[in-house]
Parts: structure tokens; C-alpha cells; sequence
């Protein structure tokens, strides 16, 4: 991207803080007056116990966070 004249940014925003993200992304857009691409990485954190001992809310935790995260 960069070697045909484009411009690539990174920034490490916490994903499930909906205010850190709209203060970023309006950040991003006063600067440049644009978003193109958006990528989000985000860590999951499983929680790695046998099926039969988890609870809901473990199981649940990287269902969520990948959900949230991509909103």
C-alpha cells in the first residue's frame, strides 16, 4: 500500500470501550476526513475448561467479545 503512495495507520483502541471507539474513530475522521478500512484484531480469551465444567458465562466470554468487538 504504502509503495503505491498510500498511507497505513495502526492504533490500539480497547474494542469493547464504545466510547474509546467513537472518540478514535471521530479522531480519524477530524484528521483525514475519511475512514477507507477498518480492521479490528481483537484477542479473544478463551477460556479452556471441559465442556461439562464451564460455566455459561466462560463459554459465553470470546461469543461476546468477537460480537461486540465487530459492532
Amino acid at each position: 500500500m504504502r509503495s503505491d503512495g498510500g498511507e497505513a495507520d495502526i492504533a490500539v483502541v480497547d474494542a469493547l470501550n464504545e466510547q474509546a471507539v467513537d472518540g478514535f474513530v471521530d479522531a480519524v475522521v477530524e484528521e483525514t476526513g475519511r475512514i477507507d478500512i477498518s480492521f479490528n484484531l481483537i484477542g479473544i480469551g478463551d477460556i479452556q475448561e471441559p465442556l461439562t465444567e464451564i460455566s455459561v458465562g466462560d463459554f459465553m466470554q470470546p461469543i461476546t467479545t468477537a460480537m461486540r468487538t465487530q459492532f
